[in-house]
């Protein structure tokens, strides 16, 4: 079984298999912005592709929580120039210094329209569940990625509504 959870106390997303750690995203928060600055796999991991669900996972924990993306890791910054949904994640004056390769200037409706014409790509939906766990796969069930997108953001106003206003003293 695999499944990412959000380890707030050491400011990282952890992905475990089997109940071992299989890898990290190392992060720090600094106010509205996420600064992701590593990302770092176990030796016993043998798919190169696992990483991405790490880092998609933490992509679409910042997307949930309206959180500007500074990617200083190369591995994230890779995974955002092959999936430049989350391009906009990326504050509009930085894109141009984390570009992988030049600057990106994808919009999400000519990203949307690229996913449309390359069934099967899939991001794996991260949900909040029981003990932290935010996304477990679950095998035979593939959905389109508007569809969890949707589902996401709905979650995520769910649980803003949900929070209590805090009041200024």
């Amino acid at each position: 079984m695999t499944a990412v959870r959000n380890n707030l106390a050491a400011s990282r997303f952890e992905m475990y298999q089997d109940g071992t750690l299989a890898g990290f995203v190392q992060y720090t928060m600094h106010g509205s912005q996420i600064w992701m600055h590593y990302t770092q796999m176990a030796w016993h991991v043998e798919d190169p592709s696992i990483s991405g669900v790490l880092i998609a996972n933490a992509m679409l924990e910042a997307y949930r929580r309206r959180l500007a993306v500074m990617p200083f890791c190369p591995a994230v910054r890779r995974y955002v120039a092959t999936h430049p949904l989350f391009v906009e994640l990326i504050p509009a004056e930085h894109r141009e210094r984390f570009a992988e390769e030049g600057p990106v200037r994808m919009t999400r409706v000519e990203a949307l329209a690229e996913e449309e014409l390359a069934p099967g790509r899939t991001v794996p939906l991260m949900l909040p569940g029981e003990d932290g766990v935010l996304w477990e796969p679950q095998p035979g069930r593939r959905r389109g990625r508007k569809a969890r997108l949707r589902r996401a953001a709905a979650a995520a106003a769910a649980a803003a509504a949900s929070v209590p206003a805090q009041r200024a003293s």
